[in-house]
């Protein structure tokens, strides 16, 4: 049984479908019919309710580049296509993940997992000289740089990461990342297994329950998991079981790649589509044999007539890889009119997705072959963008994750942190680190690390 969508359920359909066919955007038809209606809700519900009615390959081609939905989004409740594939939308972390992970873009996988490698570059615990070697064994213990990836990946996908600490003693044990398809968010408002959808839940998380309201629930206390979360204090979300949400779920970088990722994969599905059925132009066949044989009296108009229904029976058959066997005739190419650029097309569509992503032109590998002396200049504008989320992400991992461990092994919090590779490393040329280290400015593991060598010199000589 599918779940009644929140537009209907606060009687606010017809309204969002109108202000739809007059073009206003999603963002400001939210803001107009109030009552903690998301702009993500709208974009789902006037994707489902705003259907092409044709199956046509060129109509669906021209809907997939005006973003407008096919009659294949509306097929089965809860599922929407792109391109050749169905993502489930009843769940919304199926959803996310269904987008960035399943294969159907490497663009867009490669960009989750470019922003997760830079904001863990290098990540490690760094603390007193004295507590360095059981810092060591902590971190691999904990599989610090996996189980960092691996958060911070998730957390840009699904915009909250709920990571199990515990284990069923009470007792700490190897964090665990849960599958958020299956977990809900409570306060102590909340009931589990109990859903009032009139009721807008919102303030401190402090249960964390894995497959709520059925057989197989789990109620975990908020000091049993560790949670990070982006962007969540001013985030309406509904949850897995329907409930509308405030402040409480973080806010996925999904959404805002949608519409151009269902347009780019639809648009490249139908053209391929198109060119199968109709080729690079239609045909124009000239048979000018049966025109000769008419016009020396060879043959009557119905003999013409009958070759003519024919042949075109036979070519109604062929296949998009077949060729045409004929004698007496003539056979063109002919180029269609109002060609549509669908190279462009993709090209502005990839661009929009790199943006919404954090991506640069370098960083989404659009740079070609060229060596490019406007790298550094990127490198800085990507450092602006990351920057301030790698702060909240290692500031929640020591909170939440390090910091219970620490305790456990007896070592002062205050003595360690968290180290990472810079964002953002001034290039500068190797005479000028030279002369910095002659003037005391740098030290020589400085000066080896930026020439591409070990810190430290090694203690046998290369023969």
């Amino acid at each position: 049984m599918t779940r009644q969508s929140n537009i209907d359920r606060l009687g606010v359909g017809d309204a969002v479908m109108a202000m739809h066919r007059e073009s206003t955007p999603p963002a400001m038809i939210a803001t107009a019919v109030g009552k903690g209606i998301t702009r993500t809700q709208v974009t789902r519900y006037t994707t489902k309710h705003a259907v092409v009615p044709h199956r046509d390959p060129v109509a669906m081609l021209v809907a997939a580049i005006t973003s407008l939905p096919t009659v294949r989004d509306a097929e089965v409740e809860g599922t929407e296509y792109y391109g050749k594939y169905v993502v489930d939308t009843e769940n919304p972390f199926s959803e996310y993940y269904a987008i960035a992970r399943s294969g159907m873009s490497a663009q867009v996988s490669r960009a989750f997992m470019s922003l997760a490698l830079k904001i863990t570059d290098g990540m490690r615990l760094v603390g007193d000289e004295s507590d360095q070697d059981e810092l060591d064994v902590l971190m691999d213990d904990l599989d610090f740089a996996a189980l960092a990836q691996d958060t911070a990946r998730a957390m840009l996908e699904m915009g909250t990461v709920v990571v199990l600490l515990k284990d069923t003693d009470g007792n700490l044990t190897k964090p665990v990342l849960q599958p958020m398809d299956y977990i809900t968010l409570l306060t102590d408002k909340e009931t589990p297994g109990t859903v009032d959808t009139q009721v807008l839940a919102h303030g401190d998380v402090t249960k964390v329950v894995h497959d709520e309201g059925n057989a197989g629930q789990i109620i975990y206390e908020r000091d049993d998991v560790a949670l990070f979360r982006i962007w969540s204090k001013y985030n309406y979300f509904t949850d897995i079981k329907g409930r509308n949400t405030f402040g409480m779920y973080g806010d996925s970088m999904v959404p805002y790649i949608k519409g151009p990722l269902k347009s780019l994969l639809d648009a490249t599905r139908n053209y391929n589509r198109y060119i199968e059925r109709h080729g690079l132009g239609r045909l124009h066949i000239d048979m000018r044999e049966l025109t000769r044989a008419l016009s020396a009296g060879e043959i009557t108009h119905a003999d013409a007539e009958a070759v003519q229904e024919a042949n075109t029976a036979a070519l109604q058959k062929l296949k998009s890889t077949e060729d045409i066997i004929t004698s007496g005739d003539d056979i063109k190419m002919l180029t269609p009119g109002g060609t549509i650029d669908i190279v462009q097309y993709r090209k502005d569509l990839r661009q929009e997705i790199d943006r919404a992503l954090l991506q640069s032109d370098v960083s989404g590998g659009n740079v070609g072959n060229a060596w490019t002396n406007s790298g550094s200049t990127v490198s800085k504008n990507d450092y602006d963008l990351v920057s301030s989320i790698r702060d909240d992400f290692f500031a929640t991992m020591m909170k939440e994750i390090i910091t219970p461990c620490l305790e456990q092994i007896g070592v002062k919090t205050e003595t360690v942190s968290l180290y990472a590779e810079p964002l953002f490393v001034p290039d500068v040329s190797s005479r000028d680190l030279i002369e910095m280290r002659l003037n005391g400015d740098i030290t020589q593991e400085e000066l080896r690390h930026r020439a591409g060598f070990p810190d430290q010199i090694p203690e046998e000589e290369f023969s």
